[in-house]
Parts: structure tokens; C-alpha cells; sequence
């Protein structure tokens, strides 16, 4: 057994290959190739690429809208403390009117009071001066009768 030295063109006989077959494969493998990229796989890279923009577009708003919440949260908080410190002042003002307004009807109820107190005084006084001077009238009547009687009797 020896051992020729094999030759390449013995070696393509040999596996039936062809070239112009294999030119044409290589060219329809590349045309291949390229209308998938066309059609294909570029399409589907757009795709991919404008649904990573809409996610990345969508995690920034869900940021934007937690912070936005947060901001609410805490203006709702200094608004609500305002309106409660405002509420107090308010009451307070309120309790300090009330006071001087109770102050001031008792003032007057008094100074009322005291008027009518006065005014009953003058009257009484003014009625027990009536009847002094009517039981005056009187009892110099009834010495006047007493002593006519006294009189007629010792005449």
C-alpha cells in the first residue's frame, strides 16, 4: 500500500463538488441573509428599540408621578398644619371677642341693674313720701275731728 500524493483536483472529483454550486449557494445564502435583515430582523430591532423607549419613557413617568405624589404629600401637610394653626387662631380670636363681649353685656347688665335699682328707690322713696304726707294729712284730720269732739263735749 502506497501512498500517492492526492491531488486537489482529485479530491473535489472525489466529493462531487462543484463550484458554480457552491458560487450560487454562497449568493443565496448572502441574498438570503440580507432579505432577512431587510424585512426581518431590522423591523424587529425598530421594535425592540422603540419598546425599550416607551418602558424607559414609562419608568421616568412612574418617577415624575411618585415624585409629583410625594411633593402633594407634603404640600397637603404644610397646608393642612397652616389651615389647623389658622383654625386655632381664629378660636382663639374668636374666645377673646366672646370675652369681651361677655364682659361688656355684664357691664351693661349691671350698669342696667343699677339704674333700675335707682329708679325704684326714687319711686319708693317718692311713694313713701306720698303716703307720709297722706298719713300727715290724715292724722291732722283725725286731731282736727278729735279734738271738735273733745270741744263740742266740754261745751
Amino acid at each position: 500500500m502506497t501512498l500517492s500524493p492526492v491531488t486537489m483536483d482529485q479530491i473535489i472529483h472525489t466529493f462531487g463538488i462543484d463550484y458554480r454550486l457552491i458560487a450560487i449557494q454562497i449568493f443565496n445564502f448572502v441574498l438570503l441573509a440580507a432579505v432577512l435583515t431587510y424585512f426581518l430582523y431590522a423591523p424587529i430591532i425598530k421594535m425592540i428599540d422603540d419598546r425599550k423607549k416607551l418602558i424607559a419613557k414609562g419608568v421616568a413617568d412612574a418617577q415624575d408621578a411618585a415624585l409629583s405624589k410625594e411633593n402633594a404629600s407634603k404640600e397637603k401637610d404644610a397646608v393642612l398644619k397652616q389651615a389647623v394653626a389658622e383654625a386655632g387662631d381664629i378660636v382663639k380670636r374668636g374666645e377673646e371677642a366672646a370675652g369681651r363681649e361677655a364682659s361688656t353685656i355684664v357691664k351693661d347688665a349691671h350698669e342696667q341693674s343699677s339704674r333700675i335699682v335707682a329708679d325704684g328707690e326714687k319711686k319708693a322713696q317718692a311713694l313713701a313720701d306720698s303716703i307720709k304726707a297722706k298719713s300727715e294729712a290724715e292724722i291732722a284730720k283725725i286731731a282736727v275731728l278729735a279734738a271738735e269732739k273733745i270741744l263740742k263735749e266740754r261745751a
